[in-house]
């Protein structure tokens, strides 16, 4: 068990010094209790610091549901047997699984992993340490941020960014209202979209649509099994669309090619061939 000091505390801030010697007058207190009082208090800001600072206890919390409460900050790592759902934030030292829901009304964090069979929603931003993922879908007000993956098993939507240090998947669409990135690929059934820019390093794949108003940019290849449409398109290896794609500049290094037409108001650069039917 970790215990945590007056003077760890004090070291933080003044604020927080007399604010723990208040709570605990005899200096010091384990470090879940002092979560559960930062929690009590709404102190957001410390207990996100405390957590850096101290990281996981490496404990694992088993409870049956995580629900009616406020805000919930655990030490360690937590499973749930049913759903998570809090009105504020939901902070975690390890890895949360439930094999329900986990659902905030502000924000979800994880140092490691975010797992649950139901859907994983916040209205503000979802972040972990490693992977993100679900049977479900993922909606974040704000941003979805993995240092891991990103999976879901049918949407990933988020009012800012989607960024993964390894690949985003989603059974049907992938939604972004600035940006999407990813260290490896991106992949989605249906359509990925984004009001920014797409990028990764290597493939960007969608059943249908792939759309971005500024640029998408892929260090492999990008094929779409609809349309592929934005403001500039590049790709390392080909480009591929079932219908068309349409852009303010296209740059290849292989072959670009699209069922009814490829269109440009600016120039399209391409080593390979060009297969497409001009627009009527």
């Amino acid at each position: 068990m970790i215990t945590i000091t007056s003077s760890q505390m004090a070291a933080v801030s003044a604020d927080v010094g007399r604010w723990f010697q208040c709570r605990f007058p005899a200096g010091s207190a384990p470090y879940q209790a002092v979560l559960d009082a930062m929690a009590s208090d709404a102190r957001l800001g410390d207990a996100g610091q405390l957590m850096r600072m101290v990281g996981t206890d490496q404990s694992v919390t088993e409870v049956d549901a995580v629900v009616g409460m406020k805000h919930y900050f655990c030490a360690g790592s937590i499973v749930v047997k049913n759903d998570v759902a809090v009105s504020g934030d939901l902070r975690v030292a390890g890895s949360i699984q439930a094999s329900g829901s986990i659902v905030a009304g502000d924000c979800i964090q994880a140092s490691g992993s975010i797992q649950a069979s139901g859907s994983i929603q916040a209205s503000g931003s979802i972040q972990a340490g490693d992977s993100i993922q679900t049977g479900d879908s993922i909606v974040a007000g704000g941003s979805v941020v993995a240092r891991g993956f990103i999976e879901a098993g049918t949407s990933i939507k988020a009012g800012i960014s989607i960024q993964a240090i390894r690949f985003i998947e989603a059974g049907t669409s992938i939604k972004a209202g600035i940006s999407i990135e990813a260290g490896e690929y991106i992949r989605a059934s249906r359509s990925i979209s984004a009001s920014d820019s797409i990028q990764a390093s290597r493939s960007i794949s969608a059943g249908d649509s792939i759309q971005a108003d500024d640029s998408i940019q892929s260090g492999d290849s990008i094929r779409a099994g609809d349309s592929i449409r934005a403001g500039s398109i590049w790709a390392a290896l080909f480009i591929e669309a079932g219908t068309s794609i349409d852009a303010g500049s296209i740059k290849v290094a292989g072959p670009i090619g699209a069922g009814t037409y490829i269109r440009a108001s600016g120039p399209i650069d391409a080593e390979g061939l060009f297969t497409f039917r001009s627009p009527k």
